[in-house]
């Protein structure tokens, strides 16, 4: 008997990204269509398979999973003209200059820029210009004379050097950890771009079939789907991973409780929030209603201050995951 031959599990390939990256470029229907089928259609059919069956996607009202990915696709093939590497890195540049600076005074402001007049940077603001500067969200090149997109001459394919030779000048101009985030940018991965629309429409279709079903089934019939979650279960090989990256994120928090949540009440309500994470193997109910009882009953919080509490944790969460996943490591730097 012959063996067997092994399976390509690398699907999604640098001919992948290159391919969507030609289709976009190309006019020609019918050069779409053949870029499409040779190096397109199959890596989206795998990613939009493997995403339903690793988070567990069975919430559904179609009798072939076949038919839910072909939705999925013909949604992602929409969505194939908004993947371009300059806008990307122009967008992430955006949020954090504008995210950094707005915690920057004038005098900070004055302290880091160039006074030597031969500069090709932007003049020295006066105050008000500055406040006004801050105030508009498009106007972030306030050290650069260009913007990515003008710099790269709005190029659909970007490296890693050309970011590097872009974002030089800011290192000495913006705080410490705006600096970090900018030396994290790199140039954008199709693949993790696909993959969290697919996981994103994914649980939108989920909510809205669980719902459906709970405006027409009888009460007796609901209670075999009130198990139902977007979260990976112990049969799944990822679920030590995310696990791991739990208790490690747990950790981080709980040292730098203090410079994520100065306010005593508010640190207080965090580490309510972490303790769920703590025991999140011994609470069966994960019910939102439920957890927020749970929180409120551990120093009588308000429930807008648990709301506030909790959405800063996610941003922390959403930022530490997402480069865990993009990366393949933690990255929980004391702060």
């Amino acid at each position: 008997m012959p063996p067997k031959s092994k399976i390509n599990r690398n699907y999604f390939t640098q001919e992948t990204e290159d391919a969507i990256l030609l289709y976009n470029k190309t006019d020609s229907s019918s050069q779409r269509s053949k870029i499409y089928s040779k190096d397109i259609h199959y890596p989206f059919f795998k990613l939009t398979q493997n995403i339903i069956h690793t988070f567990k996607f069975y919430n559904t009202d179609v009798e072939n999973l076949e038919h839910l990915q072909h939705e999925i696709i013909v949604f992602l093939l929409g969505k194939m003209n908004l993947y371009h590497h300059s806008k990307s890195i122009e967008d992430r540049l955006t949020k954090i200059i504008n995210k950094k600076y707005s915690n920057v005074s004038y005098e900070d402001y004055l302290l880091s820029s160039t006074t030597d007049p031969n500069s090709e940077e932007k003049p020295i603001l006066t105050q008000d210009e500055f406040l006004k500067d801050k105030r508009i969200s498009s106007n972030y090149p306030l050290h650069h004379p260009k913007s990515f997109l003008e710099y790269t001459n709005n190029s659909d394919k970007i490296t890693h050097q050309q970011i590097k030779d872009f974002i030089e000048p800011y290192f000495s101009k913006v705080c410490v950890d705006c600096k970090k985030e900018l030396k994290r940018l790199t140039p954008p991965k199709a693949f993790s771009y696909f993959g969290t629309i697919v996981k994103r429409w994914l649980i939108n279709y989920s909510k809205k079939n669980y719902n459906k079903k709970i405006s027409s089934s009888p009460i007796e019939d609901l209670h075999h789907s009130l198990d139902f979650s977007y979260d990976l279960d112990s049969s799944n090989p990822n679920q030590d991973q995310l696990s791991n990256f739990l208790d490690e994120f747990v950790e981080y928090v709980d040292l730098n409780l203090y410079n994520f949540f100065p306010k005593s009440k508010d640190a207080q309500v965090a580490d309510a929030v972490l303790e769920l994470f703590r025991k999140r193997e011994s609470i069966e109910i994960f019910n939102k209603k439920a957890l927020y009882i749970y929180i409120r009953e551990q120093g009588d919080f308000k429930t807008q201050k648990i709301t506030k509490v909790s959405n800063s944790l996610f941003d922390i969460y959403r930022e530490k995951y997402t480069f865990y996943l993009e990366n393949g490591y933690v990255n929980f730097e004391e702060i």
